[in-house]
């Protein structure tokens, strides 16, 4: 059998659509996984965000320029990479 004549299969099983290992209880998981990853995300890089802009305003010298940051993070790289 092939990978899409099993993947058919499977999913025309209604086996696979109920219980504990079913599709929907799975579905649910992999969502609560993903909402919990962006919350997560977001507790990171909100205050860092709002720190950084806040900074910047408090200084007429902007401590972080705009291209800055870019461009020491590709100079970073590039020495990794001995070029």
């Amino acid at each position: 059998m092939s990978v899409v004549s099993d993947t058919i299969d499977w999913l025309g099983d209604s086996v696979n659509y109920s219980g504990s290992g079913g599709v929907p209880t799975r579905m649910v998981e992999h969502l609560v996984y993903t909402a919990e990853t962006i919350a997560i995300a977001g507790l990171i890089a909100i205050p860092i965000g709002l720190w950084i802009g806040h900074a910047r305003q408090r200084s007429s010298s902007h401590w972080i320029h705009r291209h800055e940051l870019p461009v020491a993070l590709v100079r970073s790289a590039r020495v990794g990479n001995d070029q």
